[in-house]
């Protein structure tokens, strides 16, 4: 910013240096030549300076006023009505570069002053083009709703197709989404607070995309009543669809638990159904042999019947291949 400002006043300090090398070239020209009178053309050099600094273009004025009168005694003139003609179009033309040089440099310093708020304002256009963020502004009393070209973009429409009114605005929003938008707004209206939602658009080529309003109310001072609104509207395509990937993420793995937590309750269940059906028929062989030989031990301890004693025998018999039935005490029904 230094370095342009030192730009600047050299570049208008050049014009200055200009007038003056005007200014004596013509006074030289006038005074090595003897044909004619030169003293008119002195006022070109304030003209020429009236580009640059005022201060400089005064100089310039000053010294070729003095060159005029100087040079009628020179060229045999002075005091003549000629010279005193000459030195009034010298004097008339360095007061009128004095004016110019005087106004553009009013000019500049109203541009020099605009330039800190001009800057920031094409900052900030640029900001909200490169965050695909657009301003859009509501006059309640009229309903009517305008949209900068960046808003319009968002909601996939030539500016000059939106119709710039509240209802227009609403009928772009998603059918699922607009009674949102409107309780949003009516809450921000009512309250006189910031409101904010996020809503569906459907494009004219049928795509669904996503947008986050941010929105104030203007309140009247006069009045102080809620005249209308202001606010940004911003693209959030890109934060919806990682939201909805990570809830499809979050379903997926849920799904898969559910899945792996009920294979794992039946594969318990088939092992101990499995273990059971394995089990139990030895548990019984295993308690019948249990109580025979229970049987047989008290048998043979008392005796059996009539304290005669039973030769254990298997339940295939003697010799002669006949089978022999036991009774629960373990003896053979012969006994």
């Amino acid at each position: 910013m230094i370095l342009e400002s030192a730009v600047a006043r050299g570049f208008r300090w050049s014009y200055v240096a200009a007038g003056l090398g005007a200014c004596a070239l013509i006074t030289i020209l006038d005074l090595s030549s003897d044909k004619g009178v030169l003293i008119p053309l002195l006022v070109l050099a304030p003209l020429i300076a009236a580009g640059g600094a005022h201060r400089g273009t005064l100089a310039v004025a000053a010294v070729a006023a003095a060159d005029s009168v100087i040079l009628g005694w020179p060229d045999g003139i002075a005091g003549s009505e000629g010279h005193l003609a000459a030195i009034s179009t010298t004097v008339l033309g360095g007061a009128l570069a004095v004016w110019i040089a005087t106004t553009s440099g009013a000019r500049a310093r109203k541009l020099a002053e605009s330039n800190p708020v001009l800057l920031p304002a094409d900052r900030l256009k640029a900001a909200l083009a490169t965050g695909r963020m657009g301003e859009w502004s509501w006059d309640r009393l009229t309903g009517s709703v305008s949209w900068d070209a960046n808003t319009a973009m968002l909601f996939g429409v030539e500016g000059s197709s939106f119709g710039g009114t509240f209802d227009d605005w609403i009928g772009h929003l998603d059918e699922r989404d607009r009674p949102l938008v409107q309780r949003a707004v009516e809450t921000g209206v009512e309250r006189r607070e910031p409101f904010r939602f996020d809503h569906r658009c459907t494009w004219p080529d049928g795509s669904v995309h996503w947008i986050e309003g941010i929105g104030d109310v203007i309140v009247d001072p006069t009045s102080d009543e809620v005249v209308g609104a202001f606010g940004l509207a911003i693209d959030i395509d890109e934060r919806h669809r990682e939201i909805e990937e990570r809830t499809r993420l979050l379903e997926l793995e849920l799904r898969q638990r559910e899945r792996a937590e009920y294979l794992a309750k039946v594969n318990d269940v088939l092992a101990y159904s499995v273990d059971r059906g394995r089990l139990s028929p030895r548990v019984r062989s295993g308690h019948r042999r249990r109580l025979v030989s229970s049987a047989r031990r008290r048998r043979w301890s008392s005796g059996g019947r009539g304290g005669r004693r039973c030769r254990p025998r298997s339940r295939r018999g003697g010799g002669d291949g006949t089978t022999t039935s036991l009774d629960r005490n373990g003896c053979c029904q012969r006994c």
